[in-house]
């Protein structure tokens, strides 16, 4: 399934931001593709190693031109979920038989006028992909590794036959494998996952229930379990959305919480990526807390980072700016005359 992008739909509102909102969109696509793959028990993956120009001719844009024409985004493989995809890319031989087929119809005009915005044409220049072998070096990597590891057992296992066998050489002699499997073992989505309700929810009725907010409850809390248990939904390992990108996850979570049973309200931060802690530490201000709740997960990553009511996000009061500990935008819901 291919995906592809007019900047002309949303330039003529955002104008040169037009290029970030365009791919904003791809990836709602790309999300939305692959939950609904999901909820049919199939999988996507994005087949990254495809050029700009290959997916243009497997799309049947090829050449065009104008303020409406379309640009190549990318490509997605759509199987089941018993299925692994480990190619980034389809058989070269498939482009040029596209080359030759001839494509009918004409796409209907969006606009009769239209600005241009030269920086989009350079935006786009300049994130052109060309065709490159990323996925198939990383399998390749992996055979190699998996290889090495072999390998390597076979030789302690030899030598451990050649050696006299007693209670303490056996027990060393399994501590190698018991490792692997420790290692295999340790790494849980979660250590806090008896949420079987959330577990059996229909993707239906979530998909259907969903509303923006319109109205807060000033006096309902949440459980701490559940507010964990939404967070883990959010790990590259607890949702499947993440196993289309093959470069995994980018983006980490500032929340403000309120409200939340057992948790201080706050600013906290979510890493998704728990490596990266120091890096943040040392680029954001220094006199964040980094203080994890007492009460949240292991495998979580959370962190109070500084303490506040929060009594600004409620309509009834009024915002006091001193208090946000950095520039920050309001969630939509709270945008009303009565707190800005």
């Amino acid at each position: 399934m291919g995906l592809s992008s007019i900047f002309w739909r949303v330039s003529w509102k955002y104008g040169l931001r037009a290029f970030r909102y365009a791919q904003h969109d791809i990836g709602h696509a790309i999300a939305a593709l692959t939950f609904a793959a999901a909820g049919l028990g199939w999988k996507t993956s994005l087949l990254a190693d495809m050029g700009s120009d290959e997916i243009a001719v497997l799309l049947g844009i090829s050449g065009e031109k104008g303020p409406e024409k379309q640009e190549p985004a990318c490509l997605l493989a759509v199987y089941p979920a018993g299925k692994t995809c480990t190619k980034g890319r389809i058989s070269s031989g498939a482009i040029p038989a596209f080359k030759n087929l001839s494509w009918k119809g004409v796409p209907n005009s969006l606009s009769p006028g239209h600005v241009e915005w030269v920086g989009l044409e350079k935006a786009a220049s300049a994130a052109y992909k060309k065709e490159t072998d990323y996925l198939e070096n990383k399998e390749e990597v992996k055979e190699e590794s998996k290889e090495e590891v072999k390998e390597e057992s076979k030789e302690e296992s030899n030598e451990e036959s050649n050696e006299e066998s007693n209670e303490e050489s056996n027990e060393e002699s399994n501590e190698g494998p018991k490792s692997y499997l420790q290692t295999a073992s340790s790494l849980k989505t979660s250590s806090f996952g008896n949420l079987s309700e959330l577990d059996t929810v229909p993707l239906r009725r979530v998909i259907r229930g969903r509303r923006s907010a319109i109205e807060m409850n000033n006096s309902a809390y949440l459980e701490k379990e559940t507010f964990y248990a939404m967070l883990q939904r959010t790990l590259p390992q607890n949702n499947p959305i993440f196993n289309s990108l093959a470069f995994g996850s980018f983006t980490h979570l500032l929340i403000f919480v309120n409200r939340v049973k057992d948790l201080l309200p706050g600013l906290y931060i979510f890493l998704r990526k728990p490596e990266e802690k120091e890096r943040f530490k040392a680029a954001i201000r220094s006199d964040f807390l980094w203080e994890k709740p007492k009460n949240c997960p292991s495998d979580l990553e959370f962190y109070l980072l500084m303490e506040e009511t929060l009594d600004f996000l409620q309509p009834s009061f009024p915002v006091h700016r001193e208090k946000l500990p950095m520039p920050v935008l309001l969630p939509a819901c709270f945008r009303s005359s009565k707190v800005l």
